[in-house]
């Protein structure tokens, strides 16, 4: 339900989502060439993938929700679409499957089973892999479009996190009963005339997602006119309660898994 409300436009408060309203059908409407390669299960009955089927090249590497394709996977599709002629300008929307429950099953086993010491922690061993596997792709998305010798800008965000909880006597990563600091999640620009790191301190909501990315791609519209920089400084204006309602989630203490790993040696 967060990823509905953040790539499309939105009411600022209230529950209603108008889906003719984004950022596919907003940048196609601006003239940009549009792909969207997804590594999450295509589905008729999603609004996602009913999203992502408006682009003009759009590919699923997996039908389902079975977590067995590797994010790697969508690079040679990334290339392909890089390289591809076109005198419009690009969005190309990578969906990735990046960290959900089931964590385990997006990681390779050789990445996480030489390190855990004791077993009741191993989805946190492999919820830190996928995160790791997520930043080793973003640096190879960077390294193929800062390659191709073309003009670029480059946005990641998540839309949620997280959390742990225990089932039957072991830790597990999941959704369910969401965490105070599950929603507090990453969101980067990087650039093909970047020359320096510039950390921004603010708040937005996903809610503001659909207009942000209208100004990153130097859009306006009658329902957008100004449409607010993703990373000026600042803080938005919490109108549907979200402060609220992270005060009403539980903690969820980080985990320090040095504490638990295997030691250097040991069998």
């Amino acid at each position: 339900p967060s990823l509905r409300r953040a790539l499309t436009h939105s009411r600022p408060s209230g529950s209603t989502i108008n889906y003719s309203l984004n950022i596919i059908g907003l940048a196609k409407k601006a003239g940009f060439s549009t792909a969207w390669l997804s590594n999450q299960g295509f589905s008729d009955s999603t609004p996602i993938s009913a999203i992502g089927s408006l682009a003009d090249k759009k590919k699923w590497i997996r039908v389902g929700y079975a977590h067995t394709w590797s994010d790697f996977d969508l690079l040679p599709l990334l290339r392909a679409e890089i390289q591809r002629p076109d005198e419009k300008p690009k969005l190309i929307v990578l969906h990735l499957n990046g960290s959900h429950p089931g964590v385990c099953g997006s990681v390779n086993p050789a990445q996480y089973i030489a390190k855990v010491g004791d077993p009741y922690y191993k989805e946190a061993f492999c919820y830190v892999e996928s995160i790791r596997n997520t930043d080793r792709l973003l640096g190879l998305i960077y390294s193929a479009l800062k390659a191709s010798k073309q003009t670029f800008s480059m946005l990641y965000f998540s839309d949620h996190g997280l959390s742990h909880s225990e089932m039957a006597g072991q830790l597990v990563i999941k959704h369910g009963h969401p965490s105070d600091r599950c929603r507090d999640i990453p969101l980067f620009q990087a650039s093909s005339e970047d020359l320096q790191h510039v950390t921004v301190k603010g708040r937005r909501f996903g809610d503001s997602l659909t207009e942000g990315i209208s100004h990153w791609l130097g859009i306006a519209t009658k329902q957008i006119p100004t449409p607010k920089d993703l990373f000026a400084p600042g803080i938005d204006p919490d109108t549907r309660g979200h402060e609220s309602l992270m005060k009403q989630r539980r903690l969820d203490p980080a985990i320090n898994i040095l504490e638990h790993q295997k030691e250097t040696g040991s069998p």
